[in-house]
C-alpha cells in the first residue's frame, strides 16, 4: 500500500464539462487546475471488494474530517473525481472516473467539516 499525504483534491465533473478552458484530458495533472484542495486528518484508504450487479468491484466509503470551509462547496452530493497525493512523490491516486464518478459531500459541523466520499470502482485505485 502507498503512503498518502493528507492533501485531498476534489474536482467537480459538472464544472469540468462546463469550463471552456478545459482541454478535455482526464489526467491528474490536468484535473488539478480545477480542484478544490483540502487538508485532512490522517487516514487510510482501503477499498473493499464487493459483489455488484455487474460483477466484482471495489467500494470506497470514507469520511475525512477537514477544516471549516467557507464558502462551502459540495453541500449536496456531487459527482466528482478525488485525487489523493502520494507522499514524497508527484503521483496521485485517482478515485472516480467520468463514467463512474465518486459522490462527494461536505457536511458542516461545529468546529470542522466532514468530507464524505463514496465510490464504486471496477478496479482498485492502487
Amino acid at each position: 500500500m502507498k503512503e498518502l499525504s493528507q492533501k485531498i483534491s476534489v474536482v467537480c465533473i459538472s464544472q469540468l464539462l462546463s469550463d471552456q478552458n478545459w482541454s478535455g484530458s482526464w489526467a491528474a495533472d490536468d484535473l488539478l487546475a480545477f480542484a478544490h484542495q483540502y487538508h485532512a486528518e490522517p487516514f487510510t484508504l482501503d477499498p473493499q471488494p464487493v459483489d455488484g450487479t455487474g460483477g466484482e468491484c471495489h467500494e470506497l466509503i470514507i469520511d475525512h474530517p477537514i477544516d471549516t470551509v467557507e464558502p462551502q462547496p459540495f453541500t449536496h452530493p456531487t459527482s466528482a473525481i478525488v485525487l489523493y497525493k502520494v507522499s514524497g512523490k508527484d503521483e496521485y491516486i485517482k478515485v472516480g472516473t467520468r463514467e463512474l464518478p465518486a459522490t462527494v459531500q461536505i457536511i458542516k459541523g461545529l468546529n470542522n467539516c466532514l468530507l464524505k466520499i463514496s465510490c464504486r470502482m471496477l478496479k482498485s485505485p492502487f
